[in-house]
């Protein structure tokens, strides 16, 4: 996701980038409200890792600032660019606190049915999730408006 974003700026594609960054926003988003309404409450249960769920919702909310001021911040390019490089490092973090620490551990304590079923419920809610995940922080700025606005009072 972030290396296509790249590669339209390095080829001075900036408003395809952005499109890009928004397509791939709304599939981020909708994971991450997935993954925070269906595994994570799953993975709290399992011994071990109450911190570690509460670490990654740290994680999530952090990434969703970051996914909302991309989307609607209003920033030059680049600061944009340097809010991008953040996200890419915010997703690898949040990536191996998933990969390395919460899901391995789980996959020692849940059975293989359990596990299944959670990754069928994720799936399930990721479709809903990614229904609204466009709308729900999406803004777009009226265009400013030049004519002037004069009050006239009547003195009498």
């Amino acid at each position: 996701m972030i290396g296509e974003v790249r590669s339209a700026i390095a080829k001075s594609e900036r408003a395809e980038a952005e499109a890009i960054f928004q397509r791939a926003a709304i599939k981020l988003l909708a994971g991450l409200r997935a993954e925070h309404a269906v595994v994570y409450p799953r993975l709290a249960d399992v011994a071990g890792l109450l911190a570690e769920v509460a670490q990654a919702r740290r994680e999530h909310d952090d990434i969703e600032r970051t996914l909302t001021l991309l989307r609607i911040g209003g920033l030059a390019p680049d600061a944009w660019d340097a809010e991008l490089d953040r996200l890419a490092r915010q997703v690898s973090q949040h990536a191996d606190l998933e990969e390395l620490s919460m899901f391995p551990i789980a996959a020692l304590a849940l059975s293989p049915r359990e596990l299944a079923k959670i990754d069928a419920d994720y799936v399930a809610y990721l479709e809903r999730a990614r229904a609204v995940a466009g709308p729900s922080i999406t803004y777009e700025p009226a265009a400013d408006d030049e004519t002037p606005r004069t009050i006239r009072f009547d003195a009498s």
